[in-house]
């Protein structure tokens, strides 16, 4: 009977601990990666815009190259103002995508932005020439503004899941794992179950019982904690092989969040189960030691 108990005990351990470490991720799944607010933390971190510029201007100065324009003609063209508003309708997109709310669309930088400026530049450049400025250039300054329009969307586009849309493998991923993070209630049960099996096992010794249950999330809190605690020392997010700085940036700072978000459940687990596991220890009570009768032998004269 005691080894059957026993042995449940250990199965309702791996339980608890299975479904603490599911509670977490789950949780992890619902707060950061179907949250908009995860992906607008990091691009509005001041380096992230700045990189994004960099980037964009580089592909504007090859396709100032190619037509004969002057790179600063075409840097007119770019509102620091438009590109994060731009960027924040994206990651907003992009959840709302995540939870299946919305289609995923691409942001639209407007091409009049450059329009504008290649049509200054090339009137003057034509007046100055006495060269004609007639309806085939302005299809070609079209063309021009169209191009680097889209040269700015490729970079403002964070992530770009046009391509997956409509892969039904793609769509079942994501709707598996969106059902997933939206299943904490039923994650509860098995948790609580486990919990509550155990006091009823145990219900005439609840140090055994609390004991149990302190020990499977002290082992959950590890778990959490130690590899996470690894990936962090030896920063593996930062050392992908990515060629785009402001992608580098935001893909190594959104593993670093995650990683921050299970180190800081971990630690909890961790450390508040092993407080209260060194307050049972302590507080046990010591098992008083039997008086042994002493016998003395009481020699004859």
């Amino acid at each position: 009977m005691r080894v059957a108990k026993n042995i449940l005990a250990i199965l309702l351990c791996i339980v608890l601990v299975a479904s603490s470490l599911l509670l977490v991720l789950t949780l992890l799944l619902r707060n950061r990666v179907f949250d908009a607010s995860f992906y607008i933390d990091v691009i509005a971190r001041p380096a992230y815009p700045l990189l994004v510029r960099q980037a964009i201007l580089s592909d504007l100065e090859r396709q100032s190259s190619y037509v004969g324009v002057p790179i600063e003609v075409l840097e007119a063209g770019l509102d620091d103002a438009t590109l994060v508003m731009k960027q924040r309708q994206h990651v907003v997109n992009l959840a709302g995508f995540l939870n299946r709310e919305e289609d995923f669309v691409k942001p639209e930088y407007p091409s009049e932005r450059f329009l504008e400026p290649l049509q200054s530049f090339m009137q003057d450049y034509a007046q100055s020439h006495q060269l004609a400025f007639g309806a085939e250039q302005q299809a070609q300054l079209r063309e021009v503004a169209q191009d680097a329009a889209a040269i700015v969307q490729t970079h403002i586009t964070l992530v770009d899941l046009s391509q997956f849309g409509d892969s039904t493998t793609f769509q079942r991923m994501r709707n598996l794992i969106l059902s997933w993070s939206r299943q904490l209630i039923l994650l509860l049960i098995p948790w609580l179950l486990s919990m509550l099996s155990l006091i009823l096992i145990y219900r005439n010794d609840w140090r055994a019982w609390l004991n149990r249950i302190l020990i499977s999330l002290w082992l959950a809190g590890s778990l959490l904690l130690v590899p996470s605690l690894v990936l962090e020392r030896f920063q593996l997010h930062r050392r992908l092989a990515l060629e785009t700085p402001y992608l580098l940036f935001a893909i190594s700072h959104l593993l670093h969040d995650l990683l921050q978000y299970l180190i800081v459940w971990g630690l909890m687990l961790f450390f508040l189960s092993l407080v209260a596991l060194l307050a049972i220890h302590m507080t046990k009570p010591i098992a008083k030691r039997q008086a042994r009768p002493i016998y003395h032998e009481r020699h004859a004269g």
